[in-house]
């Protein structure tokens, strides 16, 4: 059945044998697309669905979180056995899904998210948190996501949407999307992406790629190993692989979380010391390779640019440049000479993520710049030199054999040294021997002919249906269960704020003992009440659910003294 304006979407529930050993609890975040309400796609919302699965988008405010509209995927209507949603129109969206025990609540199993002003914007933005945090409140929660744009036509024409699941930020699930057009004026084929495989095989795949004992890391410490996000349960000797982060998502947190221990290298390309061979990337590739006294240049077409720039650019590092050094300046091979360059970037994570700003990247030109260099890195295809090897997607996916071969143009890299390259694309495209997933790894996979997107427009009636890879295999963390008791230290109490435990108040410098949890956590100020749980899973804390006044809270265990300490922070 064809919903008018609504994308049907068919939950396929294959997540055990017997599908009996876990459920799946669903929230839906997005932005309004500005063509449906007059509102622009700033706007946040989250989907309410009903009970014959129709979403409704609910505009945020300060008191809604996720937590008010996440539901069970076995609440859906069904029919053979499968689940059945309709999306409304929604822009920049993501479908979460979490696996948690059958017989769990939302409070503890759906993912929670708060929303906070944007000051700039005047809306109250959703704050999807941070899964490779341990503080964070959805951590220790197996999850993953399906992004979403399912945009109605504009004014002049219709516009295009999409509906895939992805890996540029972290792998959490094997999900399998299908998407069918129901309109017989569509001449346009199936389309799929995602994984069909188990989650156990799912891993074993990437370990062939980034485990210890795997031929591909020659750095000194293992380091792409550290991309398992993995929780040792206390006292019971298993591990559980709760994610695996992607490169340049590690290397951000640890860019923006300098405290905490490093989960991967910001400066992986700079630091020979990294490796068993030692080798400084950036010197060599950016600083020598590329240098104008060597006539080893990149050529970058940018043709698909408006004109007068649709031409081939090519250009090398200027160590003299201003106001930075090794500037990559860029000149066309047209008649008339145009010029354009970008900067050497301050870390590593800019090749890995191919973030614009880090490049001094604005206009076009030197975007497309930025999108064929780092899709060459990525790949492992780079450094390139000559115009006979134009970067360009053409250039890129007829070389696609050779990816993630540490640069077969170019010997120039130590044989027990890097990669240089993204190991972790190379995990999701080629970890299996054969029928590899399509899913997107990196920010411009579609440049390199693998991102794993399914692409529609709205007038076509889409249909999709999404499949769980098997979990038949995987144990299921429960953070809120501790197999031990501890003493709890109350550090400070923010001014004007009162805390209650379970109906008793506390005060700073208290110390509550023998807890597993704190349980019904009223915290107080002069005009607002927030209600929340706290939870030890050794050795971090969480508190569920979370709100933005009381995010800034922070759950520590003290080895010395070994207790948790909590500081409560001031609240409105």
């Amino acid at each position: 059945m064809f919903v008018a304006h609504f994308l049907k979407i068919v939950a396929c529930l294959f997540l055990d044998t017997n599908k009996t050993l876990f459920d799946t609890w669903v929230v839906i975040t997005g932005k309004v697309p500005s063509a449906t309400s007059g509102l622009d796609a700033t706007q946040p919302c989250f989907v309410s669905v009903n009970s014959s699965g129709v979403g409704t988008r609910v505009l945020t405010d300060s008191t809604k979180t996720s937590l008010d509209y996440a539901f069970k995927l076995s609440q859906l209507p069904s029919l053979g056995g499968n689940r059945y949603l309709y999306l409304p129109y929604l822009q920049d969206g993501n479908i979460f899904f979490s696996i948690g025990s059958l017989l769990g609540t939302k409070e503890l199993w759906a993912l929670d998210f708060y929303t906070k002003l944007n000051n700039t914007t005047n809306v109250y933005d959703i704050i999807l948190g941070n899964p490779l945090l341990p503080s964070d409140q959805n951590y220790y929660l197996m999850y993953d996501k399906i992004k979403v744009n399912f945009l109605p036509s504009s004014s002049t024409s219709p516009r295009l949407s999409n509906f895939n699941p992805t890996a540029v930020d972290f792998f959490g699930l094997p999900i399998y999307v299908q998407l069918l057009l129901g309109s017989a004026s569509s001449s346009a084929a199936a389309q799929s992406c995602g994984f069909w495989q188990s989650r156990l095989s799912s891993f074993q795949a990437f370990e062939s790629i980034l485990g210890v004992a795997a031929p591909y890391d020659q750095t000194v410490n293992r380091l792409w190993n550290k991309l398992f996000i993995n929780y040792e349960v206390p006292l019971s000797g298993t591990t559980v692989n709760l994610r695996l982060s992607s490169t340049q998502a590690a290397m951000k947190f640890s860019i923006d979380n300098p405290t905490l221990p490093t989960l991967f290298p910001s400066n992986y390309l700079s630091n020979p010391a990294l490796f068993n061979e030692p080798f400084n990337w950036i010197d060599q590739i950016w600083k020598n390779f590329y240098v104008k006294t060597t006539g080893n240049k990149l050529y970058i077409d940018c043709t698909t640019v408006a004109s007068p720039y649709n031409q081939i650019f090519f250009g090398s590092t200027n160590p003299t440049s201003t106001p930075t050094t090794y500037n990559f300046e860029f000149s066309s091979t047209g008649t008339t000479t145009l010029s354009s360059q970008i900067s050497l970037p301050t870390t590593s994570w800019a090749f890995f993520s191919g973030d614009y700003t880090s490049f001094g990247a604005t206009d076009q030109v030197q975007k497309t710049i930025v999108v064929n260099l780092t899709s060459a890195f990525s790949s492992g295809i780079f450094p390139v030199s000559g115009s006979a090897s134009v970067l360009s997607k053409t250039f890129l996916t007829n070389n696609s054999g050779a990816y993630y071969t540490n640069n077969y143009l170019q010997n120039i890299y130590p044989s027990q040294s890097g990669p240089f390259y993204d190991l972790y694309a190379q995990a999701i495209h080629q970890g299996f021997a054969t029928n590899n997933p399509t899913l997107s790894a990196f920010t411009f996979d579609s440049q390199l002919g693998q991102d794993g997107i399914t692409s529609f427009y709205a007038t076509e009636e889409p249909y999709c249906t999404v499949t769980f890879g098997d979990l038949t295999s995987e144990s299921i963390v429960n953070p809120y269960t501790s197999t031990q008791t501890y003493n709890v230290h109350i550090t400070s109490i923010g001014v004007g704020t009162t805390v209650l435990v379970d109906g008793t108040p506390v005060t700073a410098g208290d110390t509550l003992t023998n807890k597993t949890s704190l349980n019904n956590v009223s915290i107080s100020g002069p005009t607002k009440n927030y209600l929340t749980n706290i939870y030890f899973p050794y050795p971090n804390g969480i508190q569920r659910p979370n709100y933005e006044p009381i995010s800034g809270n922070t759950i520590t265990y003290n080895t010395t003294l070994s207790r948790y300490e909590i500081t409560f922070v001031a609240v409105p």
